[in-house]
């Protein structure tokens, strides 16, 4: 939208915003969170936020929008296909139908390919406006949770089929970057309704630490230089890659140690971390609340995201950034993410990855400059993106 549209598109109206978000909330995921700050920041503006989830979360949270929850089928806390998810999707069915009814919504955010197929069934029936916020793509993303070829094969199909196919339903899809917004366009979806938004986060949410809750953990854990990753040990996070990376370094650097930070337990990683033969070093922490978090983060020297999957937003660099922390990533997971005043991109090999762990410890990086490369994924700051085009689609819509 350039400058003018957007002039246009400015409206001091109140929304009432109806959310989709197929999956179990809140959780510690990146998802779940981006769609708590985005939530939570559009309520602070003074639309009323009505989010319609599963009937679960991974932990209990007073939120400023209001949540209404379906039947619970417990799906796991997992991203990724299960047999249980699709009667927890039909619940949330259910649940947005009873939202209509009660609440004057002007239109359905949706979140993710079920989001999506679920607010496509929603228009049908309601006839409200359907915003599309495309966190991946499923014909890249499907098949990293199969082991088979064959079964790969016919998930990329499948993947590929919904990509070009769904988000045509949607009246506006929005985007974190120009290369989603190309992939969309190519599947058939009008260049006019997609819109760039870059991925957003409440920063204040991981920074500063408390120094009390650092002794506690230096006293713990002793010294580094620790490399930290904080994020979740699903397939799509490349995690073998790191492992590698990581025998590497301590090869010539035994003194490196790795923090691995999850909301998850060390189960979750360790036959993963077995099979692939990474060395001593290796330090799992299940974090407890936000405060731990923002200490872990502030221990480290480098926060390490392997991911290489070129759709989507690692989330957890995000958190990097607002913490300070510089960052080794791969250029094909955060080319519109990372800068060099904030970390280095690599290829995607284990030799290119650990060459730049070895030069973010041998010349550091400015905290301060990571998290002024932060600013623009503030989520506070894109809000009136949002709402130019809320308004616009409701303008649209008559």
């Amino acid at each position: 939208m350039n400058e003018r549209a957007r002039q246009e598109a400015r409206t001091d109206r109140r929304f009432t915003i109806g959310m989709l978000a197929p999956c179990p909330f809140p959780t510690h995921q990146g998802t779940q969170v981006l769609i708590r700050h985005l939530a939570a920041a559009l309520s602070r503006a003074g639309h009323r936020v009505h989010l319609v989830t599963y009937g679960y979360g991974e932990y209990d949270e007073a939120l400023p929008f209001r949540v209404h929850r379906a039947r619970r089928f417990d799906a796991g806390l997992r991203s990724g296909p299960n047999w249980t998810k699709p009667a927890a999707d039909a619940a949330m069915l259910v649940a947005a139908h009873r939202v209509v009814k009660s609440e004057k919504v002007d239109l359905w955010h949706v979140h993710n390919i079920e989001g999506l197929a679920l607010g496509a069934l929603l228009k049908l029936h309601a006839r409200l406006p359907l915003v599309y916020h495309a966190h991946n793509a499923m014909g890249p993303e499907l098949p990293v949770y199969f082991r088979r070829h064959i079964t790969r094969v016919l998930a990329s199909k499948l993947g590929d089929v919904l990509d070009q196919t769904l988000p045509r339903a949607a009246d506006a899809v929005v985007v974190f970057d120009p290369d989603q917004k190309t992939f969309l366009e190519v599947s058939g979806v009008s260049p006019q309704r997609v819109h760039v938004i870059p991925p957003g986060l409440d920063g204040s949410e991981v920074a500063p630490a408390d120094p009390a809750e650092m002794a506690k953990l230096r006293e713990r854990y002793g010294g580094g230089p620790w490399l930290i990753y904080a994020g979740n040990p699903d397939p799509y996070q490349n995690l073998p890659l790191m492992w590698r990376a990581f025998a590497l370094v301590r090869e010539k650097r035994p003194d490196v140690r790795l923090l691995m930070v999850s909301h998850h337990p060390a189960a979750a990683f360790a036959g993963e971390l077995n099979s692939s033969g990474a060395p001593g070093g290796v330090v799992f922490h299940q974090y407890r609340d936000i405060a731990e978090l923002r200490a872990l983060l502030a221990l480290a020297e480098v926060g390490l995201s392997p991911r290489t999957l070129w759709v989507g937003a690692p989330i957890k660099v995000l958190n990097y950034l607002a913490a300070g922390v510089p960052v080794v990533a791969c250029r094909s997971g955060a080319r519109h993410v990372v800068t060099p005043e904030c970390g280095v991109l690599v290829d995607g090999t284990a030799e290119a990855f650990a060459s730049g762990i070895f030069r973010l410890l041998l010349e550091p990086l400015d905290r301060d400059g990571c998290r002024t490369g932060f600013e623009r994924f503030s989520i506070e700051a894109q809000v009136p993106r949002y709402e130019e085009t809320y308004a616009a689609l409701l303008r649209d819509a008559g």
